[in-house]
């Protein structure tokens, strides 16, 4: 079947110049927390490997989700985050904002519209920081774009393309909509076992 075309919002149009007069070195990509999610979110991590092919990316994921990526191509490192054990509370939201501040990091890319996602990009010192403009967390983003609104009200969308909007904001005009998993030599041969 036919690629449905991206629908962007229109409030994205102000937006879709690229305010860096270079493109960022090093990336951290804060995934989404839910499984669902975290697939919805594949084709997004795809699209910013394209959009920065020479660019370190780390995708820093909850240790639950975190094997959704790992097979995949498309990021250099991984960080998972237990926000229900060592990264817990404010003493483990500043242990973990420390570790990524040591990274050095040019650009945050926030898939989850959460306050606490933004507010660790915002302690880690990442100089620019997008997300949605959502749950409060405006003024903690370099980058909020506003999702789109009838009536003063957000309106579901598809969550691939909520993701993949990010990318467009930053630069991407080419999109692979199609949700692509890849599979551990080690995680086949339990397949197989079981």
């Amino acid at each position: 079947p036919a690629e449905k075309p991206l629908l962007l919002p229109c409030s994205l149009q102000r937006y879709t110049i690229d305010r860096m007069n270079k493109s960022p070195r090093r990336i951290v990509e804060r995934t989404p927390n839910w499984v669902g999610d975290a697939v919805m979110s594949a084709p997004a991590v795809r699209a910013l490997r394209a959009l920065y092919p020479n660019a370190r990316i780390t995708l820093l994921a909850s240790r639950y989700v975190l094997p959704i990526y790992e097979a995949a191509p498309w990021f250099d490192d991984t960080i998972a985050c237990d926000f229900r054990g060592v990264h817990a509370g404010l003493r483990g939201l500043l242990r973990l904002a420390g570790r990524l501040r040591s990274q050095r990091y040019d650009l945050a890319v926030i898939f989850p519209n959460s306050f606490g996602s933004a507010l660790l990009m915002f302690l880690a010192g990442v100089p620019r920081r997008v997300g949605y403009r959502r749950d409060g967390r405006g003024l903690l983003l370099t980058d909020a774009l506003e999702p789109l609104r009838s009536g003063g009200r957000i309106i579901p969308r598809n969550m691939v393309d909520y993701y993949l909007e990010l990318c467009y904001y930053l630069g991407a005009r080419t999109f692979e909509r199609r949700v692509e998993l890849f599979t551990t030599p080690q995680g086949e041969r339990a397949a197989r076992e079981i």
